[in-house]
């Protein structure tokens, strides 16, 4: 993980963020239907450093108590830079609703989000339906590297390519947005492995790839 952002790199940032990075809450395994929204934030080059470290910190910790964090991921190669992916769980809409009331008057989060503000160039949003999701695809067993997937459609079992030595994290169907985009986590010992995996490189319409570095402070590692 060698490149860099103003003179940073993203391997030095990663692992100065380590010893900042609060216990994050877990990712639900209850097996109620749960909808998921995904998030993604350009920053401004020369503050990406600042970022990271003030979302690695007790700072955020007000919001990743208030509803489960799933993943945190610096986009490395793919497209748009100095940009972060999070994932985010909900029971419901409602319950979606209800967090952003209660840190809407969370002073500690306000105060984050005021720092957080002018570093941002943009956000977006989708809101997702889970097909499959299981966390415990990552990490130790299959490895700290990510790729996330869109295209339009899902495939049918007959046309899904071979996953290789990269292992499905989640799968999801966008329901707000882009209606029926389809989305896709993977997860494998290298980002050489992810690229050799026919599912990360399956060549449909208008699909893109991107491949990520799970942040210090991400329950998914």
């Amino acid at each position: 993980i060698n490149a860099e952002y103003g003179g940073f790199s993203i391997a030095s940032m990663l692992r100065s963020l380590t010893r900042l990075a609060p216990a994050a809450r877990a990712f639900s395994t209850d097996s109620a239907p749960k909808v998921h929204e995904l998030r993604q934030y350009v920053c401004h080059t020369h503050h990406l450093p600042d970022y990271l470290k003030l979302t690695g910190s007790d700072a955020f910790k007000a919001r990743t108590e208030a509803s489960p964090l799933l993943g945190f991921f610096l986009v490395e190669m793919g497209g748009q830079l100095n940009r972060v992916i999070h994932i985010w769980e909900y029971d419901s809409l409602d319950h979606r609703t209800e967090v952003r009331k209660t840190l809407a008057a969370d002073q500690g989060f306000l105060d984050y989000f005021g720092q957080i503000r002018p570093w941002l160039a943009s956000q977006s949003s989708v809101l997702l339906e889970p097909e499959f999701f299981n966390a415990e695809n990552a990490g130790d067993m299959n490895g700290a590297f990510f790729a996330l997937r869109s295209s339009p459609g899902i495939l049918d079992d007959e046309e899904s390519p071979n996953l290789g030595e990269a292992a499905l994290v989640g799968q999801w169907t966008e329901v707000l947005g882009s209606t029926g985009t389809q989305w896709e986590l993977y997860s494998a010992e290298s980002y050489q492995k992810l690229l050799e995996s026919d599912a990360v490189n399956y060549p449909t319409w208008s699909s893109q790839s991107v491949m990520m570095a799970a942040t210090p402070f991400s329950p998914m590692q």
